[in-house]
């Protein structure tokens, strides 16, 4: 259930080469970084960036994650979130995170507007997924 909507090279991993090629092509393309619980380190999730757009010397942040299904539904996403947001609010170059999501995972869209972010648009190739933006510019470009 975690990765059903996610490109056809996230499913289905049987072996411990497919999950070590997933991995690598993961860091080729990304930065990923580790979701820990505080009281004991455990990894519970994974976040993916992705800078595209620059302009006007500033970059937009894609954000991917993915939690554990026993994770689901404890407030870990959105404290992953705000202290993403944080950690970009202090970087001058980031104008705006993008996060996609599908029309029916309810939860994630909860979380993403809980923490600010706002509906943009909606992907025309698949008509099941929307995108959400939390800026950090005003719209003449400059950062708030």
């Amino acid at each position: 259930r975690v990765t059903k909507e996610l490109p056809d090279d996230w499913q289905n991993i049987q072996s411990t080469e497919q999950a070590i090629a997933w991995w690598k092509n993961r860091l080729n393309e990304s930065c990923v970084l580790q979701i820990k619980l505080k009281n004991n380190a455990r990894l519970i999730g994974l976040i993916f960036l992705y800078e595209t757009n620059w302009k006007n010397a500033k970059v937009d942040i894609h954000l991917g994650y993915l939690l554990e299904e026993a994770s689901w539904s404890r407030g870990y996403a959105s404290e992953m979130l705000e202290g993403l947001i944080a950690w970009a609010n202090e970087d001058t170059q980031i104008a705006t995170i993008i996060g996609g999501v599908t029309n029916d995972n309810h939860s994630s869209i909860r979380v993403l507007e809980k923490c600010g972010f706002i509906r943009i648009a909606q992907n025309n190739e698949n008509m099941n997924t929307h995108f959400y933006a939390y800026s950090f510019t005003n719209p003449d470009g400059q950062r708030e």
